[in-house]
């Protein structure tokens, strides 16, 4: 049986993270210098990459890496072009927008580089795609608020350069400096709050493993999108019978395309982070009152309709106890002999699911089905 992977090697980063440093770059430049702003602009990212070095998802750690380096060769450029003390740049026009340059440089980088990012984390560690791709997107869509809010404010100081306002200097500057803090602030906190509804999501949500072609686990899936939706991704799922006397216990009910048919007791995906076996005796324990059982592994198999592709692990208990069904959709129980099932079986598929007739063969071969 394959091993599911924990939970946390797959999670969602809060993208605003990641760009802590570019911000705080033009934050604090606002209220202080340059010299200031480069200087805790590189003591949070360097703190922000020893605290994601310990994170398993670390798509959004390579671009705080690649955001460090490129505030490097900035902070380079700005001494080489405009050798003037960083303290004293703003006597400059070319100073008072220097830090959204900087900051809107940045942001294109990184947005350039997100596909080769994707390209690369993804054959490095393909089982933690579908966070990956959350990761960027989120990163994405946080960087292009932010080039808008950088944009502006290069168009507002263009403006005011040529003239084309006549505001005080002063006030003009301040107004715009708040404006510029209050919309980043406002990235921040609605970012955040996203990622924290988003997460809350996810605790409610339960997850099937998405597994290849011979059940090794390769990722993850909400089980409400396999449900809901068509899905091309195999997820693992367990049917477990049970046998007393030779005869099989049965129980009709309707199948998720609304048909009314005799199927095994347990049916269910098995979800993410659980073993096979494990699932296979939690979902009995769920759906009868056995006592004490000994699970038999029957079979897998990889099976497919228009709306799923299964990898099936068939189980049998075979059990003397007596069977109390615990589910209140079952709408009869019944227990079937062989003879029953074959009278039926050859010319009628209304009666059991497909997987059934498929997996009664097994169940002659390995179990006491007579």
């Amino acid at each position: 049986m394959f091993k599911g992977l924990k939970r946390k090697e797959l999670e969602f980063q809060n993208p605003i993270r990641s760009l802590y440093p570019v911000l705080l770059l033009v934050l604090v430049e606002t209220v202080s210098n340059l010299t200031i702003g480069y200087i805790v602009a590189f003591s949070v990212g360097v703190l922000l990459l020893f605290y994601n070095s310990f994170r398993l998802s670390r798509s959004l750690y390579v671009l705080l890496l690649e955001q460090l380096l490129l505030l490097t060769i900035s902070l380079a450029l700005v001494v080489w072009l405009y050798p003037t003390s960083l303290h004293n740049y703003k006597e400059h026009f070319v100073y008072s927008i220097l830090t959204d340059v900087v900051a809107m440089s940045v942001l294109l980088v990184s947005l350039l580089s997100i596909p080769f990012v994707d390209k690369w984390l993804s054959k490095k560690n393909p089982k933690n795609i579908p966070y990956i791709r959350t990761n960027l997107g989120e990163y994405r869509r946080t960087a292009y608020i932010l080039l808008f809010i950088f944009g502006l404010r290069i168009i507002l100081f263009v403006f005011y350069y040529f003239d084309w306002f006549t505001l005080n200097a002063y006030k003009y500057e301040i107004r715009l400096q708040t404006i510029t803090f209050v919309a980043i602030l406002f990235v921040v906190v609605y970012e955040g709050l996203k990622v924290w509804t988003f997460r809350k999501m996810l605790d409610s949500e339960k997850f099937l493993p998405i597994v290849d072609d011979k059940g090794k686990v390769v990722g993850r899936e909400a089980r409400s999108v396999v449900i809901e939706k068509s899905s091309e991704n195999i997820h693992p799922l367990v049917r477990v019978y049970l046998l007393q006397d030779g005869k099989l216990y049965m129980q009709k009910k309707v199948d998720k395309f609304g048909n009314l048919l005799w199927d095994t007791v347990v049916s269910e995906y098995v979800y993410y982070g659980d073993d096979v076996s494990y699932a296979a005796k939690k979902f009995v324990k769920q759906k009868v009152a056995l006592g004490d059982f000994e699970l038999k592994f029957i079979t897998k198999y990889l099976y497919a309709d228009s709306t799923t592709k299964q990898m099936v692990y068939v189980f049998c208990i075979e059990t003397e106890n007596f069977v109390t069904t615990l589910e209140k959709d079952v709408v009869s129980e019944q227990w079937w002999s062989n003879d029953e099932i074959v009278k039926i079986e050859n010319y009628s598929f209304d009666v059991f699911p497909h997987k059934v007739l498929k997996e009664l063969k097994f169940l002659r071969m390995f179990t006491d089905l007579r």
